[in-house]
């Protein structure tokens, strides 16, 4: 995210930077109010969710959370979901870390 936002203008960049928390709460109250189904689990804030959830209920984590609770799933999934993520993202982060030019002082300074 950082990247777009050095390339764009001050205001666009801040919008930049809230992205990841807009999404966060889109998708977290996407989980307790909608059904999104298996669309859901895609999410790592709503695997978040569903973690926090089996953690603290002791039970399977429902796809959705309003009206009747049907269906659950097995924590086992979200749990492979998330890693997935940290994985991918950390990929993803080795490489742009790779692609970093940084500039002596000395190229800084202009008189």
């Amino acid at each position: 995210m950082n990247i777009l936002s050095l390339k764009t203008t001050r205001k666009i960049g801040n919008v930049i930077s809230f992205l990841p928390l807009i999404i966060s709460y889109l998708f977290g109250f996407s989980y307790l109010y909608t059904n999104l189904g298996n669309i859901g689990l895609g999410s790592p804030f709503v695997n978040i969710a569903m973690l926090s959830y089996y953690a603290y209920m002791n039970q399977d984590p429902p796809l959705y959370l309003i009206g009747n609770v049907n269906s659950s799933i097995s924590p086992v999934l979200p749990l492979i979901v998330l890693i997935s993520w940290i994985g991918l993202l950390s990929v993803l982060a080795l490489m742009f870390i790779r692609n970093l030019y940084l500039k002596p002082l000395e190229e800084g300074r202009s008189i």
